[in-house]
């Protein structure tokens, strides 16, 4: 479901909902998402596109999560 839903705010555009995308693919000491809800998350924020979405992007290039780091490396290529 939450995959769904961020494929839905991404499609949709809008900077409004890059502060919630972020809980989603930003993991914390108290917060960890499942690898496919971070990556689709980052693929929402590569939509949205905003200059904060697209730092979080930068940053997540050196993810510890293998499948993440090589999602959002090509995420960047195809710009």
């Amino acid at each position: 479901v939450l995959v769904s839903l961020l494929h839905g705010l991404g499609s949709l555009g809008d900077p409004g909902a890059v502060q919630a995308i972020e809980k989603r693919a930003v993991t914390t000491l108290f917060s960890k998402q499942a690898t496919e809800v971070r990556v689709a998350a980052y693929w929402a924020l590569n939509q949205i596109g905003t200059p904060h979405a697209r730092a979080l992007i930068q940053r997540a290039r050196e993810d510890k999560d293998a499948v993440v780091r090589t999602t959002v490396r090509g995420l960047a290529s195809a710009e």
